[in-house]
C-alpha cells in the first residue's frame, strides 16, 4: 500500500499545472517524438514531470516542512527564516545580507542614486510637477528583535540607512520621506507588520499614509490625513501570510488581523465625482488601493 498508493494517486488524480505553495509552473508530461533530440531530452523531462506530479507529493512536502519547523525550529526553505515567537522573515533579494552589512554599496553608488533622483526631480519641476520619494523599510528593519540571535547579533548599518544619510547630506534632497521613524513610533503602540507575511498590516499602512498626506499638505494647503477614528475597525483573521505559504504551512500560522475600513466618502465611487477645483497647475493625484 505504501509503495503503490502514490503511484495510483498520480495516475488517477487531477493533474495540477501550477504549485501555489512553490509559486511556479509544474513540469508537463513530455511528448516523445521520433527524433534524436527528443529521445535525448525525454529522460530528464520525464523525471521533472514525475517529481512534480508524484502522488501525495504535496502532503509529503508539507509533513517534511511541519517536522522541520515545529520540531527542529528550522526552515525547509532558504527564502524563509524562522524567527522568535512565531515570526517569519524573508531572506530573498539579499534582504538579510543587507541587514548584516554584507550587501555593501559604495558611497559613489549612493551618491549616484541621489543624483538620479535630483535629475528626475529637476525635470519634473520644469514640467510643473512635484516629486515625492520614499522607500518602505523591510520588516527586519522594524522588528529585528524577533530575528534569530545568530542574525540579530550581526546587524550592521544597511543600505537604506546609509542612503537616507546621503539624501539628508548637504544639499539635502527635498521631497524625501523617511518612514523608519514613523513606523518605529507606531510600533510602540500597535503591531504594524504581519508575523507570517512580508508586508505591513493596515495599521502600518495607515502610519505611512498619514506621513505621506502630512508631507503633501505642506505643498497643497488643506490636504491632510483622515483621522484614525474616522475609519471603522474590524477584527479579522489572517489565514497565513505569504511566508507561511512558501513553507506550505499556511494553516499553522493564523493571526489576528485588524482591518481599517474607510468611510463612505473615501470609496472609489465618491472620488470619481470629486472635482479638484482648487488644484494648482501641474498637480496630478492618482487614487487607488494601497
Amino acid at each position: 500500500l505504501f509503495i503503490f498508493t502514490p503511484a495510483t494517486v498520480m495516475i488517477t488524480g487531477d493533474k495540477a499545472k501550477v504549485s501555489l505553495e512553490e509559486k511556479r509552473q509544474l513540469a508537463e508530461l513530455p511528448i516523445l517524438r521520433p527524433t534524436l533530440a527528443s529521445f535525448q531530452a525525454f529522460p530528464a523531462k520525464f523525471e521533472a514531470y514525475f517529481n512534480d506530479h508524484f502522488g501525495l507529493r504535496s502532503h509529503f512536502v508539507r509533513l517534511y516542512s511541519q517536522i522541520l519547523v515545529t520540531v527542529f525550529r528550522t526552515s525547509p526553505k532558504w527564502l524563509v527564516v524562522i524567527g522568535k515567537e512565531g515570526w517569519l522573515f524573508f531572506a530573498g533579494d539579499h534582504e538579510l545580507a543587507d541587514f548584516t552589512g554584507f550587501q555593501h554599496r559604495e558611497m559613489e553608488t549612493l551618491q549616484r542614486w541621489k543624483q538620479v533622483l535630483e535629475d528626475r526631480r529637476n525635470w519634473l519641476t520644469a514640467q510643473g510637477i512635484h516629486y515625492l520619494f520614499l522607500i518602505p523599510p523591510n520588516k527586519s528593519m522594524i522588528y529585528p528583535e524577533f530575528l534569530p540571535e545568530r542574525i540579530r547579533s550581526r546587524q550592521r548599518l544597511n543600505t537604506l540607512e546609509r542612503f537616507q544619510e546621503v539624501l539628508a547630506s548637504d544639499p539635502a534632497f527635498p521631497g524625501n520621506i523617511d518612514l523608519r521613524p514613523v513606523l518605529l513610533a507606531a510600533k510602540e503602540k500597535e503591531l504594524i507588520y504581519h508575523k507570517s507575511d512580508t508586508h505591513w498590516n493596515a495599521v502600518g499602512g495607515y502610519a505611512a499614509y498619514s506621513a505621506i498626506m502630512t508631507h503633501l499638505g505642506k505643498e497643497l494647503p488643506g490636504l491632510q490625513p483622515l483621522p484614525r477614528e474616522e475609519f471603522e475597525e474590524k477584527m479579522g483573521v489572517l489565514q497565513g501570510g505569504d511566508l507561511s505559504l512558501l513553507l506550505n504551512l499556511r494553516d499553522l500560522y493564523h493571526e489576528p488581523n485588524l482591518i481599517l475600513v474607510p468611510p463612505q466618502s473615501m470609496t472609489p465611487g465618491h472620488w470619481q465625482k470629486v472635482k479638484f477645483e482648487t488644484m494648482p497647475p501641474g498637480w496630478h493625484i492618482t487614487l487607488g488601493p494601497a
